[in-house]
């Protein structure tokens, strides 16, 4: 009985010493479920790993997408893109390789990878009042293209200055805004106008009802009045003060 159990015992070691010493090739493989399983190949990527019965699986990279290496990756890295400002491809994006950006001419590279770029100092520069269009040869041929800063300074220069005929903006502006005054105005006064108008108009209504005249002070008879009677002329004063009334 002791010798079964020490047999026992001592399988069971030798499986552990064998299990532990399994290597695997990591370039290749990698370890799970005491054994080693493939890895997937450049231009693919991992759907589900493998299993005791059943090895890796793995699926093509997508478009613009892309694997160098084997790898246990579930996606594909994306592509680079060198449609940015001054970039051009030196090199298309594969399932198995990454795209390659250089510059445009007259650029280089800020940096490696190529992913911006920045203009190269003494480039695309033409001597100001020569007729040659080409630089020194050191620095290469530049392009015909003169730039509008400099064809202003060498008119500059030469005493020939190119004047626009167009008004500048400015002057739209102004004339705009006096336009909007002029008609502020203008309706400023016609306002003013019928408000004048109309309190004339009220005024007048308000002497039509209200402009009955004020009855005024009956007349006191003096002696020193005429040659009638101080009776008499008293009593024809009174009865035209009443009529009037």
């Amino acid at each position: 009985m002791m010798l079964q159990i020490s047999l026992v015992v001592a399988l069971t070691f030798c499986l552990l010493c064998v299990s532990t010493s399994l290597s695997c090739d990591n370039a290749t493989d990698y370890q799970l479920h005491g054994k080693c399983c493939k890895k997937c190949k450049p231009g693919e990527h991992l759907v589900k790993r493998c299993t005791t019965s059943s090895p890796t699986q793995c699926s093509p990279c997508r478009t613009y997408q892309y694997s160098s290496q084997n790898n246990e990756e579930i996606t594909c890295r994306p592509c680079s893109n060198c449609n940015m400002l001054h970039l051009v491809y030196k090199r298309n994006c594969t399932a198995t390789h990454d795209a390659i950006c250089d510059c445009a001419p007259g650029y280089r590279c800020k940096s490696e990878p190529c992913l911006a770029c920045e203009e190269i100092p003494g480039k695309n520069i033409t001597k100001i009042g020569s007729t040659s269009q080409t630089s020194s040869s050191s620095l290469g041929p530049c392009t015909s293209l003169v730039t509008d800063k400099a064809t202003k300074l060498g008119d500059q220069q030469t005493g020939h200055v190119t004047h626009n005929n167009e008004p500048p903006s400015s002057v739209w502006f102004s004339l705009f805004v006096i336009v909007v005054c002029c008609c502020a105005l203008l309706i400023c006064v016609i306002l003013a106008s019928r408000h004048k108008n109309g309190v004339r108009w009220a005024r007048q209504r308000a002497k039509v009802v209200f402009g009955a005249k004020k009855p005024t002070a009956p007349h006191q008879c003096t002696e020193e009045e005429g040659k009638m009677p101080v009776q008499e002329e008293c009593e024809k004063l009174q009865v035209e003060t009443s009529s009037n009334c």
